[in-house]
């Protein structure tokens, strides 16, 4: 039973593709992925221009050395290129920005990239056949310190109001105490404290924490 039923089916096939009209429908659509094969790569030499968010990075940094200024993650790139570095591009085979400290390394704790040498890095990264249209942020300027972390206690900066018929029960504790702090010299010899953000919290019921 079964193999008279695939026997028809293989007939049936056989027919439909001797018939005319499924001749001229499969010549269209073999014609048509043709074209659409031919205008792909039509359109993959064209340039085109995308911003794209590029991970940064510092190499090369002393161990001595705390980086006082956060380093951002990423910068925002413009760029024009053709339509194949695109989609790899797109596909996430981006460039990391990667940026020598030694090569820019000013002493006395800065750290600078200027706009035109950000520009050159970006390009390198991104091979000479890309144009670069904009950079952000266009140049880097970040403070460090080889001095080791002077430790300070923690203050509070609160404005604490418990509700009527409530009170303060004991002192109010923090599970930091203190900190390593990261600067210049003469900010470290000043510093002898430091305070959280200001909190305000009134007509209090219950634990806070």
């Amino acid at each position: 039973m079964k193999s008279l039923n695939t026997r028809k089916i293989i007939q049936f096939c056989r027919a439909q593709i001797g018939n005319e009209r499924t001749k001229t429908v499969t010549l269209y659509l073999m014609f048509l992925v043709i074209s659409f094969i031919f205008w792909c790569v039509l359109s993959l030499n064209n340039s085109f221009q995308r911003d794209f968010s590029i991970p940064l990075e510092l190499s090369s940094i002393p161990d001595s050395t705390t980086m006082i200024t956060d380093v951002p993650r990423s910068i925002m790139v413009t760029v024009k290129d053709k339509g194949t570095a695109m989609l790899k591009y797109s596909f996430g085979n981006l460039p990391t920005l990667n940026l020598d400290f030694k090569e820019y390394d000013e002493g006395d704790g800065v750290f600078n990239v200027n706009a035109m040498d950000m520009r050159s890095e970006v390009r390198d990264a991104f091979g000479s056949s890309a144009t670069i249209s904009s950079i952000l942020p266009d140049s880097l300027k970040l403070l460090y310190t080889k001095l080791p972390g002077k430790k300070v206690p923690v203050r509070f900066d609160l404005d604490i109001q418990p509700n009527l018929q409530y009170v303060i029960n004991g002192h109010i504790s923090s599970s930091v105490d203190s900190v390593l702090v990261y600067s210049d010299r003469q900010t470290l010899a000043d510093l002898t404290e430091v305070y959280t953000y200001h909190i305000e919290e009134h007509e209090l019921t219950d634990t806070l924490r």
